[in-house]
């Protein structure tokens, strides 16, 4: 299931109204609205379990190898 991703400032009030409640889920189920905090927050959290036990390198952080510079 893939959902629009809409990130809100903390600044500004969002308020939506629906006529129906299938419309109401219809758009729970294609968005996931977020507040910036609540993005930065996610983004973090999703970083450290993503890449938890990647180690880099230190070759690859400066970008060499043996033969060279990539």
């Amino acid at each position: 299931m893939k959902k629009k991703v809409v990130i809100i400032s903390d600044k500004v009030a969002f308020y939506m109204r629906f006529s129906t409640e299938e419309q109401a889920n219809t758009f729970k189920e294609n968005y996931l609205i977020l507040r910036e905090s609540e993005a930065r927050n996610l983004f973090e959290e999703l970083k450290q379990l993503l890449f938890k036990n990647e180690k880099i390198p230190n070759l690859l952080k400066e970008g060499v190898d043996n033969n060279g510079i990539f």
